[in-house]
């Protein structure tokens, strides 16, 4: 099933590719390991995101980034995740690279005559990963099956032409770049120097050191407009970045998909109303995972991401006049609509056959007991008060 069906439009998805443990041609336990070096923050901003998205799209070559999940969160929380339908994966299947002699950027990816380990079919990736982990023999077995059924596929050669064209698009409007690698000799993109005819480069994420060279610029850029197609592809309002070239994927994202920084507003609001730091609250595990699922799939927390994403994208400030807003419609539940709706439901029970007789003892506790906790449970408020209690 696509990611974007017309059931599926109204989703707040967010692409979440500094979760990506990007493919390089390492020791994959030397990647992992340096993943978890450098992944703290990370993993702060996925467990905000399970609050404010619907979805979080988790993009992976070889499901290295599951194994990444598994180890710090465990197999029972991202299990939870799966079945809720909040943690997708979106596999990419090959990788560009920057090949010499001429080639420019290129998609890596299998042949019949040439298979690569790193796409083989989905279930023996996801099983390659989970095998990398020291509790293996642990893991609830059902786990395969619900990442495969979460994950989709894109080719690499599907979306190749749109990355390198786009790519030299960049470089040649940008009068920088331009006089850079003209001053450095390099007239023609595709003939780069610093790789040999038969030498092949890849980008390998943030987590590998970057050879900040003319091809380490062109592949930086491919990464970050591979990243762009890919949050397209599967229909995503926002998205994080593993590219090192921060600010033109920003300034591409607010261009082409009009994103926001809403983890700079979302850090505003939680300073404003006292919720505390809850990626760290997790990864220490003070925090369930399941818990704040539970949470974030509640009325009031559905209400909550609808308030935010139409009130709180503008501006830092604008999460803050929000709250603020909303603190003052606290006593909402005491206006005249409320009233009238009190009125309604409570005579609507009187003209129910055999409830009329008890309607006016039960009036009394439907008017201070129901009405006002379901006013309060689907109230964007109360959501953020039950963040702001947890220590």
């Amino acid at each position: 099933m696509a990611m974007t069906s017309c059931s599926e439009t109204n989703k707040k998805r967010i692409f979440a590719a500094d979760m990506w443990a990007v493919l390089n041609f390492g020791q994959p336990n030397d990647r992992y390991q340096r993943f978890l070096a450098n992944g703290r923050p990370r993993f702060s901003r996925l467990v905000d995101s399970l609050l404010l998205y619907d979805e979080v799209i988790v993009p992976t070559q070889d499901f290295l980034s599951l194994t990444v999940l598994v180890g710090v969160l465990g197999d029972r929380a991202v299990m939870e995740l799966l079945e809720a339908g909040t943690l997708r994966f979106l596999r990419l299947v090959g990788s560009l690279s920057y090949v010499g002699n001429g080639g420019g950027i290129q998609d890596l990816e299998q042949s019949a005559s040439d298979p690569l380990s790193f796409c083989r079919p989905v279930d023996q990736m996801v099983e390659w990963a989970l095998r990398g982990l020291e509790n293996y023999s642990n893991i609830d077995s059902r786990l395969p099956d619900l990442v495969c059924g979460a994950a989709t596929e894109v080719h690499v050669r599907a979306v190749k032409e749109d990355v390198r064209h786009e790519t030299y698009m960049d470089i040649l409007k940008s009068p920088s770049l331009r006089a850079r690698f003209a001053l450095r000799g390099n007239l023609d993109i595709n003939r780069l120097g610093g790789l040999d005819p038969n030498e092949v480069r890849i980008y390998g994420g943030l987590d590998e050191e970057w050879k900040n060279d003319e091809i380490g610029v062109v592949l930086a850029l491919a990464a970050t407009n591979l990243e762009l197609r890919l949050a397209q592809h599967a229909g995503c309002m926002d998205s994080s970045t593993v590219s090192p070239v921060g600010l033109l994927l920003k300034a591409k994202a607010e261009r082409s998909a009009k994103a926001r920084a809403e983890s700079r507003d979302f850090a505003v609001l939680r300073e404003v109303a006292g919720i505390p730091d809850l990626g760290e609250a997790v990864l220490q595990g003070k925090i369930a995972v399941g818990y704040l699922l539970k949470l974030s799939r509640s009325r009031s927390g559905e209400e909550f991401r609808r308030w935010f994403h139409e009130h709180c994208r503008e501006d830092p400030l604008a999460a803050a006049r929000e709250y603020a807003k909303l603190l003052r419609g606290e006593s909402q539940i005491k206006s005249l609509p409320v009233r009238v709706l009190r009125y309604i439901v409570t005579t609507a029970l009187g003209l129910i056959p055999g409830v009329g007789i008890v309607a006016g003892p039960a009036a009394a506790a439907l008017d201070s007991f129901f009405l006002e906790r379901w006013v309060r449970d689907s109230s964007p408020k109360f959501f953020i008060e039950r963040l702001s209690q947890m220590k």
